[in-house]
């Protein structure tokens, strides 16, 4: 059983005060995981 993981995050290039969204396909019988990161 092949596991795959696809992790795209959006935008690639984003200002300092923006959140980042990381999205990761595959995982958890392929359930979508957002997940927002807020750059310091």
């Amino acid at each position: 059983m092949e596991n795959n993981c696809t992790i795209s995050i959006m935008p690639e290039t984003s200002k300092v005060d923006e959140p980042v969204t990381i999205k990761i396909s595959g995982l958890l019988k392929n359930e979508r995981v957002l997940i927002r990161i807020f750059k310091r």
